[in-house]
């Protein structure tokens, strides 16, 4: 019998980049501190100082909030999971690519841009796909997520042994569209029939300072194409609304969500109205829907007198948003097999480079 040669197919890479969360109450000044500290996030006049000093004063005020809706670390979790439920499903649907390594890399808590990029090289990847979670693209989420890989790659991997491909947002993608569209018609599905079609509809989205917009970020301009797009699917008689939340100042993006709960309240008087909350700017838990959502709104809902407030469920191990990652990260690959040039591109770069193309979803 012939000798055979057992050939090992080279795995497939993926990082899914997310924002993070303090691990516990210990780690929570220094999550707070790697946050203001960030330029592309905010800029400070003597950043390395204020921010810190900003951190310092609001650790106390993170903490509580977190001890309020059961804990530390939700955003660490829930992409894990993610993590996790999305190389089972690539390992099976796209199989031409298996095996995958999928590994979630978080910009300011652990695990670090450094600690998956020395991970990475231990594996022996050749190829990895940067997949922000961030489904708008923002300077101060996505960018800077690239820009904090970019570091690291510079840093333990200059020779460039691990090819980079970054999938820059999918807030336009057809799966990520539906999954929103089902996601409000199963909230409104809760409400009594004869009531369903006049239930207020907010589309919440995380707010930004109004500089940063106008220095050209895309954020605000992919939320309103979002709303646009889900619109069109859900075709329902429904008000809907477009609001902001979490402004920590002045002159920044409005309207807030508190003022638009305030509105349809005055509007359909005390006692009548019903409201759902569409958290525009997660893919999964974390401090702004647990707290700013399911807390401070649906407190200021009580106190107005809405009649019912909801919040649809954060798609945390949802498999149909699994689904979608699966469908973005396979049009990614068929974008770059007629764009094969920006595998050499290190993450940042490459970003800018798709945003220059007119593809469906980039």
């Amino acid at each position: 019998m012939g000798n055979y040669i057992e050939v090992k197919r080279p795995k497939t890479g993926v990082v899914l980049l997310n924002i993070g969360s303090s691990k516990s109450e210990f780690h929570s000044h220094n999550y707070l501190t790697n946050m203001f500290t960030d330029k592309d996030l905010m800029k400070l006049p003597c950043q390395s100082i204020l921010g810190r000093f900003i951190a310092f004063m609001i650790t106390k005020k993170s903490i509580r909030k977190h001890k309020l809706v059961g804990g530390f670390s939700h955003v660490n979790y829930w992409t894990n999971v993610q993590a996790e439920m999305l190389r089972e499903y690539l390992d099976y649907h796209s199989p031409d690519t298996a095996p995958h390594i999928v590994l979630h890399c978080q910009r300011y808590s652990e695990p670090t841009a450094d600690e998956v990029i020395q991970e990475l090289l231990k594996l022996e990847i050749n190829f990895c796909v940067a997949f922000p979670l961030y489904p708008q693209y923002s300077v101060t989420t996505t960018l800077s997520s690239l820009r904090n890989l970019d570091k690291a790659i510079d840093t333990y991997d200059s020779k460039g042994k691990i090819k980079w491909s970054v999938i820059q947002s999918f807030n336009s993608h057809p799966a990520y569209l539906k999954l929103i569209a089902d996601s409000i018609l199963k909230t409104l599905s809760e409400f009594p029939e004869d009531e369903r079609c006049k239930v207020n509809v907010i589309f919440s989205a995380h707010s930004l300072p109004l500089d940063i917009i106008e220095r050209g970020d895309l954020y605000k301009s992919e939320i309103e194409k979002n709303l646009r797009k889900v619109k069109n699917i859900l075709n329902i008689p429904n008000p809907i609304y477009l609001s902001w939340q979490s402004q920590e100042g002045r002159n920044w993006i409005e309207p807030k969500t508190i003022d638009v709960i305030k509105s349809i309240s005055f509007m359909e008087g005390y006692g009548n109205a019903n409201i759902i909350v569409f958290p525009l700017s997660f893919v999964s838990d974390n401090i702004e829907t647990l707290y700013d959502v399911d807390v401070i709104q649906a407190d200021l809902a009580k106190k107005y007198g809405i009649k019912c407030f909801k919040r649809c469920e954060s798609f945390n191990d949802n498999p149909q948003f699994i689904e979608v990652l699966g469908h973005v990260f396979r049009d990614h690959l068929k974008l770059l097999h007629h764009h094969f040039f920006f595998l050499a591109l290190p993450p940042a770069l490459a970003a800018a480079a798709l945003a220059a193309l007119s593809g469906a979803y980039y």
